[in-house]
């Protein structure tokens, strides 16, 4: 059962979404003429009109205007759970351009089709060396990737990738690493979560493996503070769950993707402390 899914700035209210479901739906009611297909919207049952089905759902339309980062955080972070065979369609700034052309890139067995502006290099642990570029659209559109997002689902579907596309090399834009010294770490928030978490791009295997290091050379349990967005904001240990500390206290825990990740227990840090994705965080060993 072929997946599509949807990752955008576009808002619900906004005509851009159903226009664009409206278009792959249209497209295999075409194709079902010829080979069958059940056409379902993710949200609802279908109805089986043929040996085929597809199904177009959403992961989030609430992606800041023009924020390639935060998209590719999310997409990043779920497109796995997706199984084999899905099309993800990365949906924000996503109009092409002869210098920045709509490619289809597959990883782990899944599709994922957006801009080659360096955005898959977010999306991927290893970018893959090859991806596959589509030829421009016909004609001007002020929304020309509806009909190529469209396109790409076809040509993935229907196996002309050597007819409709071109091999292209991906563009690198390389993910923001921490930086780590011989008694810090240094990094900063990536993404504020819809509770005001701020999540880091420090992750727990380069945490335990500094610490580590410094309990072997020390052979005591080395001491450390967490700074967030300059010197007055400190964190002298790292939580297991949020209820660790009361309710409306400030806390910073590894969360479920290994993240490190500053939170208030049942409140908004990043409301409460003016933090946002611009904000560095650092972690000394003071021991």
């Amino acid at each position: 059962m072929p997946i599509v899914t949807i990752t955008s700035d576009w808002n619900k209210n906004d005509w851009y979404l159903p226009k664009l479901k409206g278009s792959i739906y249209s497209y295999f009611h075409d194709l079902q003429a010829k080979e069958g297909v059940l056409l379902s919207d993710g949200d609802q049952a279908g109805a089986h009109l043929g040996r085929c089905e597809i199904t177009v759902t959403d992961i989030t339309h609430s992606v800041r205007p023009f924020d390639v980062a935060e998209a590719c955080f999310i997409l990043r972070n779920c497109y796995r759970d997706f199984p084999e065979g899905t099309i993800h369609l990365l949906a924000v700034d996503s109009e092409p351009s002869p210098e920045k052309p709509m490619a289809i890139v597959s990883s782990a067995g899944r599709y994922v089709v957006g801009i080659n502006d360096g955005r898959f290099s977010l999306l991927f642990d290893k970018l893959p060396p090859l991806g596959f570029k589509l030829f421009p659209p016909d004609g001007f559109s002020t929304f020309a990737a509806l009909e190529q997002f469209t396109e790409a689902v076809g040509i993935i579907m229907e196996n002309t990738f050597g007819d409709k596309t071109v091999p292209c090399t991906l563009a690198g834009a390389g993910m923001e690493r921490p930086v780590v010294m011989e008694d810090r770490i240094l990094g900063r928030v990536i993404y504020i979560d819809s509770y005001g978490n701020a999540v880091t791009n420090i992750s727990r295997e380069i945490f335990a493996k500094h610490y580590t290091a410094r309990t072997d050379s020390s052979r005591e349990k080395p001491d450390f503070v967490i700074y967030v967005g300059g010197p007055y904001l400190k964190f002298r240990s790292v939580s297991r769950v949020y209820s660790d500390v009361p309710c409306g206290s400030e806390l910073a825990l590894f969360n479920s993707l290994g993240l490190l990740e500053i939170a208030v227990n049942n409140g908004n840090f990043s409301r409460v402390e003016n933090i946002d994705t611009t904000a560095e965080v650092m972690i000394k060993f003071t021991a």
